[in-house]
């Protein structure tokens, strides 16, 4: 997480969505909503994100 939070203040994406975290840290992020930013998003194999 410590990642994605360097990479979104390096690049300054309005949203930024986490794919391929692995199954335990999904899990805990979906219990844990607030650990992160609202811009923040999680996103699902097949998903589609308009740009």
């Amino acid at each position: 997480m410590i990642l994605a939070k360097s990479l979104k203040e390096e690049c300054l994406p309005k949203r930024m969505g986490l794919i391929h975290i692995g199954h335990d840290l999904e899990s805990w992020a979906m219990a844990n909503p607030q650990a992160f930013d609202d811009d923040f998003f999680l996103v699902s194999d097949g998903q589609e994100i308009n740009l």
